[in-house]
């Protein structure tokens, strides 16, 4: 089967559970329902991205009922145009980009939709926000105003957009998420900034991608795995843009181990109506972020798949490995074991640090990957789990509450006081450091202020023997004990626990 074959059967498989959702409104009129919250989410971008991707893939393999079915959907998007803009979380630069290219694919006969989008995307605002992986599409948008309108101040936005972007490179290829730097790196969103730039590539520009495509190659896992760190961890949404990269630029070999690794869970995922690469159902969210619905996510996977078909190869590129770490993200690797630290972000829990973000060990796989997950605050308010602050290797404090029985004369007066039972357990994002070599790899954490801490190891259950892992406080062999198990973005984790201790050196060894 050809890689091209191999993106197409994907594709097929969440195309076909998006054209479920797809339900009539009178006779003139589609929606884009979302299958667990039953109604179309018309602030995000699900229905115009898989309006574009059903009009291309019409064109694409001379499906007319497919085509039709896209146009209608479209019209749809464009009669709702006007109201939906007015929602407080209206998606305006996914929505714009995703009018600018069904404005490419749609027929010559289609003169007045054509016109009508150019229309609206002229007078329709970007997004107010200055998210990085957002910018690229807005950065399309303006060339296209620019080119419809022949106005200058389109071209300027286009000229911003390019020096946002660029301050947010370091110089080894890792892209920020939000300016100023040191707010919020992923992943996912650094993907997804990489792909829409060669998208860009494959239509005209001229952006050198090699080092940022060479950063990435560099993070991939031993077992295909690229979504692993930060806010997008085991997300679709990343996948449908790595796929497109690969494609686009002939990285063949990542590109068939990117598939092997997709096409794997791809049909659990979609079956469950999800948006994670895992066994959960979607209607339980477990995990998701407050801005998570299955259509929408799996509407933009169709739609970039779709694209790695019609760009497939189109615009080779060369990486350029890094040599050194300015993002933060440094990769420890021999043939036997791999791990990724993080030095950590302000804006998210689940890009905190210093972390262990993933370690994979030869004859068991990864046996951890996607620390902690959304909390509180920015996006992390609706679907709050207490699994979260155990989804992380390394220190946690310990503070139990205050005890009246451990006091005479309070003891006494107890009876007029209620003794609350609780325990506090905090992340401490303590320095550590990671040695290797053939036989094992360690990890030496220091508590430089001999607090109460105790161990936290998470290991994703796997089919193979467990690595073996010892732990030494001080120079002292310490017990890990099994605590619980639950669920991380991946699977089913069991949970190691050390004794409670003030040591200031912690050294984990895995062999």
């Amino acid at each position: 089967m050809t890689l091209e074959n191999r993106i197409s059967n994907i594709r097929d498989i969440v195309r076909d559970a998006c054209n479920s959702w797809v339900k009539p409104v009178g006779s003139e009129r589609l929606e884009f329902v979302d299958p667990n919250d039953g109604e179309e989410i018309s602030a995000h971008y699900g229905a115009s991205h898989f309006a574009v991707s059903l009009i291309i893939n019409g064109r694409m393999n001379s499906d007319l009922d497919s085509y039709d079915k896209g146009v209608l959907l479209l019209r749809s998007v464009l009669d709702g145009w006007e109201n939906n803009t007015l929602l407080k979380d209206f998606h305006f630069d996914f929505n714009n980009f995703a009018l600018c290219l069904a404005e490419e694919y749609l027929k010559t006969d289609e003169n007045d939709i054509r016109s009508n989008i150019r229309k609206i995307v002229i007078q329709t605002i970007d997004s107010k926000h200055y998210t990085v992986n957002w910018l690229p599409m807005r950065m399309y948008v303006n060339q296209k105003r620019g080119l419809w309108s022949g106005s200058e101040k389109f071209n300027k936005n286009v000229l911003y957009c390019k020096e946002l972007i660029k301050s947010a490179t370091n110089s080894d290829g890792g892209i920020e998420d939000c300016l100023p730097k040191g707010r919020s790196f992923n992943l996912q969103y650094n993907v997804a900034t990489v792909a829409l730039l060669q998208f860009i590539n494959c239509r005209g520009g001229e952006f050198d991608i090699s080092r940022e495509l060479g950063f990435l190659l560099d993070k991939v896992l031993p077992d295909g795995d690229i979504n692993y760190h930060g806010r997008g961890a085991n997300q679709i949404f990343g996948w449908g843009l790595w796929i497109y990269l690969l494609s686009s630029s002939g990285r063949l070999d990542e590109l068939t181990q990117a598939l092997d690794f997709l096409t794997e869970k791809i049909e659990i995922t979609v079956r469950n109506q999800n948006l994670m690469l895992n066994d959960w159902h979607g209607e339980e969210k477990y995990l998701w972020w407050d801005y998570h619905y299955c259509s929408v996510y799996n509407a933009h996977l169709v739609f970039w798949l779709s694209l790695a078909l019609q760009d497939y190869c189109k615009k080779p590129v060369k990486p350029i490995y890094p040599k050194k770490s300015s993002t933060g993200v440094l990769v420890t690797s021999n043939r036997n074991y791999f791990s990724v630290s993080f030095e950590g972000r302000s804006d998210y829990l689940a890009e905190k640090g210093p972390m262990l973000s993933a370690l994979w060990v030869k004859g068991y796989g990864t046996v951890f990957k996607s620390t902690m997950g959304p909390w509180l605050g920015l996006f992390g308010n609706r679907y709050l789990e207490e699994s979260v602050l155990r989804n992380y290797i390394g220190l946690l404090s310990v503070k139990p509450n205050f005890s009246f029985q451990n006091n005479r004369v309070f003891r006494r007066l107890s009876r007029f006081f209620v003794d609350r039972q609780s325990i506090k357990f905090t992340p401490l994002f303590n320095n550590f450091r990671t040695s290797i070599d053939k036989d094992k790899i360690v990890f030496t954490y220091i508590n430089s202020g001999n607090q109460k801490a105790m161990f936290n190891l998470p290991v994703i259950q796997g089919p193979g023997e467990c690595p073996e892992f010892s732990l030494i406080l001080d120079g002292r062999p310490s017990k890990l004990r099994l605590d619980i198990k639950y669920r991380n973005q991946y699977g089913w984790c069991n949970l190691y626990k050390s004794e409670v201790s003030t040591a200031r050196e912690w050294v984990l060894v895995v062999k």
